[in-house]
């Protein structure tokens, strides 16, 4: 955590009694204390109101590490997702969705949280398992059932739009499979892929996994520039949040 986290966290709580909870932008350590900068998800530091985190948590984990968030535990409590389907493992992302469905909450785009990469992390344990599709898949599906209660439309759209990402999501696992020499799972992920998205059979990513996975031809599936960037999985631009917001000015020393 960056020295003054707490204290800047903090005081935007206090600033914005309203606001659930602030996230910050994060980096990432490797294993020997390497830090590599990432983009930030959002253009700026905003207040977002109700709905407007809501439809991006279906589209994309904005704060992969759990450290990225400073709660107001006293909502928060009242908030908690224990004993609902799927709190298990996603406990944290049912519960700041249902956060977001009834209060503003804050973004900073400084990365206040170095996140280390190690063996043991949760989301290379999750890959072997495919529960890096499977798991948001069924996490959007508990989310769409929110909104409906909220009445907010907005939701299920992007639940519709998120399946095909989803798809598409799982064919660039079943690359990076592949190029680690493990078949097994990624012949999973081009299967779950199709599953998801049956139209998804006629591009032709698909099908030069296929004759990988399928057909054995002997083709080298990482030299193919039909994939370009499928093996790079690190968002490169940031965005500006969806209506409503407020942007705010964040100092950071």
């Amino acid at each position: 955590l960056h020295k003054d986290f707490v204290k800047i966290t903090a005081s935007l709580l206090t600033e914005h009694p309203d606001a659930a909870y602030v996230m910050t932008h994060r980096y990432i350590l490797d294993k020997d204390g390497k830090r590599t900068e990432e983009v930030p998800f959002y253009d700026g530091c905003y207040k977002l109101i109700p709905p407007s985190q809501n439809g991006v948590y279906m589209m994309a984990a904005i704060n992969p590490s759990i450290t990225q968030i400073c709660y107001r535990t006293d909502i928060a409590r009242m908030r908690s997702a224990m004993g609902e389907f799927g709190s298990q493992f996603y406990g944290t992302r049912i519960m700041d969705f249902r956060l977001c469905m009834d209060f503003p909450v804050i973004y900073i785009d400084v990365p206040l949280v170095g996140h280390r990469i190690h063996g043991e992390n949760q989301s290379l344990v999750a890959d072997k398992n495919l529960m890096e599709i499977l798991g948001p898949y069924v996490l959007n599906l508990q989310f769409k059932e929110l909104g409906r209660i909220y009445g907010h439309t907005i939701i299920e759209d992007k639940f519709n739009k998120s399946v095909p990402r989803f798809a598409k999501l799982a064919l660039r696992y079943s690359l990076r499979a592949a190029k680690r020499g493990d078949t097994a799972l990624g012949l999973q992920y081009w299967h779950l892929a199709q599953a998801l998205a049956p139209e998804i059979r006629s591009t032709e990513e698909c099908s030069i996994l296929g004759s990988f996975f399928i057909s054995k031809k002997p083709i080298t599936i990482i030299e193919s520039g039909v994939f370009g960037s499928s093996l790079d999985f690190q968002r490169k631009v940031s965005y500006p949040p969806d209506q409503p917001y407020t942007r705010l000015e964040v100092t950071v020393s």
